[in-house]
């Protein structure tokens, strides 16, 4: 099967031009698809390619039908069957209300959300049976009959990880995903978080230590080390407020500005300062995490993303869109 791309799809990474393709058919899952890659059972133009390919205007992408299929039918289980059915039920009793009470703004371009902490962004091969803030956003999007297309339905354009809070957008056309997408790469974006640290920084903070993104065999997941050889990252942390609290000591509540977008930047650069974020498990101090735990049943990280703002040249606006801090981080620090 060939695919010719036209104007409307190119300049997408082929991964996420493929998960659109594919959304009909929902046991077609982002693992199949990079396995797709892997195998060279999709190419594009005749060659394989990786997943982060952009496609361009022209683009063929072939799909091999037969070894696709072979492929579905080998990893195919009745558990992945009734995990998919069960899913798809739950999407069906998403609420519309429930999606509202996350609205921070909404016009005919974009829908702003206060992500809730716990929700993966997408379903992997771990989170199969969990609903996702894609289900939601598609779910949102059938509801209200927002217009969408083969290739195109309401996108977010980035990613907060499962335990982050706070500000997400999502774009309701193309055009608008492109453009987030540009000033995000161009650094143009104003993002500011609120997170509770260990300990009591004295001073504004400037971290700009470089990072690299590896795959850790403890936690069989990818994490973010500190490398000099790497990509570079900055952030910026102010004290709002500190206090000493009877469970978990002296703590203090932060503003971070980031002005790169690197996998865990925050969590790893406030960690490498000796100030790490309460509830993370992956570079926190367990035993202050167990306190917190167990004393205040907060099972996250406490990071909230607050505002995201940026200068809106299709509108000729600047664009601030603002999630009040989460009830976790007042019940820490007031």
């Amino acid at each position: 099967m060939d695919i010719t791309i036209d104007s409307n799809q190119s300049n997408q990474r082929l991964d996420r031009f493929l998960r659109k393709y594919c959304k009909p058919y929902p046991s077609i899952t982002l693992s199949t698809i990079f396995a797709w890659l892997r195998k060279g059972i999709v190419k594009v133009n005749g060659a394989k390619k990786k997943e982060n390919f952009r496609l361009n205007e022209g683009d063929v992408i072939t799909i091999n039908v037969e070894r696709a299929t072979e492929l579905s039918e080998e990893s195919r289980s009745r558990s992945t069957k009734a995990t998919f059915q069960t899913k798809n039920q739950q999407k069906q009793t998403i609420d519309i209300e429930d999606i509202r009470a996350m609205i921070i703004y909404e016009d005919k371009n974009w829908l702003v959300l206060n992500k809730p902490a716990g929700i993966v962004m997408h379903g992997g091969n771990k989170q199969e049976n969990s609903l996702s803030m894609y289900d939601y956003l598609k779910r949102y999007a059938e509801l209200t009959n927002i217009e969408s297309n083969e290739t195109f339905s309401p996108q977010f354009c980035y990613r907060l990880d499962k335990d982050t809070s706070g500000v997400l957008i999502a774009a309701k056309t193309y055009e608008w995903l492109q453009y987030l997408n540009q000033i995000i790469r161009e650094r143009k974006i104003n993002k500011d978080y609120m997170t509770v640290v260990s300990g009591w920084p004295e001073k504004t903070m400037h971290m700009g230590k470089k990072l690299k993104k590896i795959y850790d065999k403890k936690f069989g997941r990818g994490k973010t080390v500190v490398d000099a050889t790497w990509q570079t990252a900055r952030s910026e942390a102010k004290i709002i407020e500190k206090k000493e609290s009877d469970e978990l000591g002296k703590i203090a509540l932060l503003k971070v500005k980031i002005t790169t977008g690197r996998m865990h930047q925050i969590r790893v650069h406030l960690a490498d300062a000796w100030y790490p974020v309460l509830g993370d498990i992956i570079y926190g101090n367990p035993v202050i995490n167990r306190k917190m735990y167990k004393q205040l049943k907060i099972p996250r990280q406490l990071l909230h993303c607050h505002n995201y703002s940026f200068r809106d040249d299709l509108k000729k606006k600047q664009q601030s869109f603002v999630a009040p801090a989460s009830s976790d981080i007042y019940r820490v620090m007031w």
